[in-house]
């Protein structure tokens, strides 16, 4: 077993080995607890984790369209499309044969720029309404003369209607390539429309790489006469993510001859949220982590009132992202869910937030660091060098593709969310990790893969990692313990109540707790009051409880200051914490003491008192066989016996095989107590339990008596070797063994 050194000048080392034995003791004891004693800060735990995403936010879409053409005729009626509600975008093509003035109906607007100018041949311009609650079936341009005319109305949704158009130019010729101009985009996520018109009805224009056809449609001058004389429209439409130069939008004839191309770019309307749950085993005093991306980059990211942003990373290149990580400190009444705000609109967003318990409140991010990531499917985030122990460290990264991750090696991936459901090349996704760092120093790359179904899904995306401040010691549960679960009627038992800092209680919370106990059993008594006090520095106390009947009782923990993290555990009891009184039984008693150190063991059989509310003797000057039983406390495994009267406690009485069970036979004097030598040659803390059950031969048929106990076996001494032989410097390292 391990014990903990303290450092002591080299020629003192020789004497501790003769130290007195009561000093050995005590130091052992204090050692020996359940855990080691809790560092002076908090073992940071995830108390709970929560994601969400949304595919996009007020994406511009096409809807649908109406079509019509005249041949010839002085007037263009289009229909109302189909589904048109206020708010929709209403966005008109009218083009004529020849020169023709063309006067708009009442609410529609001329995009600046459309208008080709009159060729002789043709014109072409486009017009925009944003459509109210009372829209007519129909809508009627008037034109400078009777000619051949063909038009087109779409409605589109997602596009801000206040101030629709972010930009619009206009390309005329007479080749066989019709080229919509490139306009410059200020925003992501806008919608692009190009519109042509050229002088044959009977033209085909050609795909446009990257845009969707919405319609087409032909008129002619006069029935009966040659296509050359008509008109023939199209338009198509692309969501580009990009902003920037939107590029031209080329479409081929089949034959070189007059024609118009226009290119017109759509603000995108109000860009939404994204609503994070706060997860729902969240405390206060707890540390809410939310990591967000959006794409593009457009789309900044706005946080919700109380949170702080921790940093923003923003990747410029290709489908261009945003990473921002934020934080608060949970207080008592947080809500279910907090919401992200975006100041444009987004392709697609996707966050996680994690409630971190044990993290410092007062400067919770102890360093850290971001980057953008290249194009690919591996990305990393650099090292970082935490200056403190036990922190946590969390990693973000963010891919503009819907992925599933794979952790960083040595991580647990605690958020794998993606915007759309994956494989996807568009959307975007997020992965969080996290690893307990008991030590300071560089921590390495952080390096987490996205998957995909092709290499042409790749992308560049964004990353960080830091590092959080432990707080003060957390105190995780309150932990009752008896070495049997079960005692009498007629006499108190002791109760250690051990303060627990992580779930195993391997390490011990030392910052000082009060602890009020709970029994299920109306009139439980406790003797010593129902709180026990722990005080700083120490991490156990004993408390007395008696149950006056021969009932079982469920203990626990009704309160404790500070509140634990986690219910109360106890070591005894199925189910677990149920303690029962018999109104007999065995009482036993021995003291801690040196390993191999001979100890009086002293067995009482008692019994309740048909008068009062004490024990007296169950049977005297008798001898009986009673069943001894031992276990190992801590450490849990061991491999020699307690020895009683020269015998181990296992089933052929050896001393050098490991605790089992015997029967011993115990003389009882006349006050009802026996005594018998007890040996045990290793260390630790161990459990001694005793049971006697009556028979037809003794007179006492049905008779079942229970008791146990604990006690400390210390080391003897200590042996050290290979000391220095020369006198060494004050508080200057050495070996020795």
């Amino acid at each position: 077993m391990s014990l903990a050194w303290f450092c002591v000048p080299s020629k003192a080392l020789a004497a501790l080995g003769a130290w007195c034995a009561s000093c050995w003791l005590a130091v052992f004891l204090g050692l020996l607890g359940l855990g080691v004693a809790g560092p002076a800060r908090a073992q940071i735990a995830v108390n709970g984790t929560s994601d969400a995403a949304t595919a996009s936010g007020a994406l511009p879409a096409f809807a649908s369209n109406t079509t019509a053409f005249v041949a010839p005729a002085s007037t263009l009626t289009l229909l109302r499309p189909t589904g048109t509600v206020a708010g929709s975008l209403l966005l008109a093509q009218v083009s004529v044969r020849g020169s023709a003035s063309v006067s708009a109906p009442a609410g529609w607007t001329l995009v600046s720029g459309s208008d080709s100018g009159a060729l002789g041949a043709l014109r072409q311009l486009a017009f925009w309404k944003a459509a109210t609650a009372t829209e007519p079936s129909s809508y009627t341009w008037n034109l400078g003369a009777s000619v051949a005319a063909a038009g087109g109305v779409m409605r589109l949704s997602g596009i801000d209607v206040s101030n629709p158009i972010v930009a619009a130019g206009s390309r005329t010729g007479s080749t066989t390539t019709m080229t919509a101009p490139a306009q410059l985009q200020s925003s992501g996520n806008a919608l692009l429309v190009a519109f042509y018109s050229s002088t044959n009805s009977g033209d085909s224009h050609g795909a446009v790489t990257g845009m969707a056809g919405r319609y087409a449609a032909s008129a002619i001058s006069l029935p009966a006469v040659p296509a050359e004389s008509g008109l023939r429209i199209s338009a198509r439409t692309q969501l580009n993510a990009r902003e920037g130069s939107t590029g031209d939008r080329l479409s081929s004839l089949g034959a070189a001859r007059e024609h118009a191309a226009l290119l017109i770019v759509l603000r995108p309307s109000s860009p939404g949220t994204l609503t994070l749950p706060v997860p729902s085993s969240t405390a206060a005093g707890d540390l809410l982590l939310a990591s967000v991306s959006v794409r593009p980059r457009t789309a900044t990211v706005v946080a919700p009132i109380g949170w702080t942003t921790w940093r923003t990373t923003t990747q410029t290149a290709g489908e261009t992202l945003i990473l921002a990580t934020f934080y608060r400190v949970a207080g008592s009444a947080e809500p279910a869910s907090y919401a992200w705000n975006f100041s444009a609109a987004h392709g697609g967003a996707v966050g996680g937030m994690l409630a971190l318990r044990g993290v410092s409140t007062t400067s919770p991010v102890l360093t850290g660091t971001g980057n953008t990531t290249p194009n690919g499917f591996s990305h990393s985030v650099s090292s970082i060098s935490p200056t403190v122990a036990d922190s946590l460290l969390v990693s973000a990264h963010a891919f503009p593709s819907a992925s599933s991750w794979t952790a960083p090696s040595g991580m647990t991936e605690r958020v794998d969310r993606a915007s759309l459901p994956p494989l996807a090349a568009l959307g975007v996704s997020l992965s969080m990790n996290t690893e307990s760092r008991p030590s300071t120093g560089a921590t390495g790359a952080r390096i987490a893969l996205a998957s995909s179904l092709s290499p042409a899904d790749s992308g560049s995306g964004a990353a960080h990692l830091l590092a959080l401040r432990p707080g003060p010691p957390i105190l995780n549960h309150i932990r009752i313990e008896h070495p049997s679960g079960s005692g009498l009627t007629c006499a108190p038992s002791t109760l250690t109540v051990r303060a627990c800092a992580n779930a195993s209680c391997s390490t011990a919370y030392t910052a000082g707790v009060s602890v009020s106990l709970s029994s299920s059993l109306a009139g439980t008594l406790w003797p010593d009051g129902g709180t026990v006090s722990i005080p700083v520095g120490a991490s156990t106390a004993s408390v007395r409880v008696q149950l006056t009947t021969p009932v079982t009782a469920l203990l626990g923990v009704s309160s404790s200051l500070p509140a634990a993290l986690n219910a109360p555990q106890c070591n005894f009891g199925s189910p677990s914490c149920s303690f029962s009184a018999a109104l007999s039984g065995l009482r036993l008693s021995v003291s801690n003491h040196l390993s191999e150190a001979p100890q009086t063991l002293r067995v009482a059989a008692v019994r309740a008192s048909d008068s009062a509310l004490v024990c007296v003797p169950a049977f005297a000057s008798v001898t009986r066989s009673v069943n001894f039983a031992c276990s190992y406390a801590n450490p849990s495994t061991g491999t020699l016996p307690v020895r009683l009267g020269g015998f181990g406690i296992n089933s052929t009485g050896s001393g050098s095989r490991a605790c089992g069970s015997r029967n011993f036979s115990l003389a009882f004097d006349a006050s009802g107590e026996a005594s018998v030598t007890l040996l045990y040659a290793d260390v630790g803390r161990v459990n001694l339990n005793a049971s006697y059950t009556g028979s037809s031969s003794t007179g006492d048929v049905g008779l079942s008596m229970l008791g146990s106990t604990s006690f400390v076996a210390a080391p003897a001494s200590l042996l050290f070797s290979g000391l220095p032989s020369t006198e060494l410097t004050a508080g200057a390292p050495f070996a020795f063994s």
